[in-house]
């Protein structure tokens, strides 16, 4: 069996001998193609990798927050920033139904709390996960 790849999303799942134009590769170990949605191809590498989640709940991110141990350094990151941000950020972990990990609250925090792009990527993985 192959994968379809149509840019770097996973199309569909196919005999070795389909003819298509499109890009196929082999389907990875333990690849469960109900959920494609969840994974890419990465064109640098040839890789069919995790997808990072677009957004999480506010409940799914602070429990992937807890589990490493930064659950309690989230508000005193948030008293530290300088205003309009304080104010901004304090709403936004307040009232917020949920987290875009392309929002600018997120990468505020995350520098706030010591995290790079991809520990931010890692805690998205994990909260997308419970």
């Amino acid at each position: 069996m192959k994968l379809v790849i149509q840019g770097d999303k996973i199309a569909a799942l196919v005999g070795d001998d389909f003819p298509t134009p499109d890009l196929l590769v082999d389907v990875p170990d333990g690849f469960d193609i109900n959920q494609a949605h969840r994974y890419r191809y990465n064109v640098a590498d040839g890789q069919i990798v995790v997808r990072v989640p677009e957004a999480v709940t506010m409940r799914q991110a602070r429990l992937a927050l807890h589990a490493n141990g930064l659950l309690a350094s989230v508000q005193p990151a948030i008293t530290t920033l300088p205003e309009p941000q304080r104010t901004q950020a304090q709403i936004e972990w307040d009232y917020s139904n949920g987290l875009e990990r392309g929002n600018a609250f997120v990468a505020t925090l995350g520098a706030a709390l010591g995290l790079n792009a991809a520990g931010i990527d890692a805690l998205f993985l994990q909260a997308d996960q419970l």
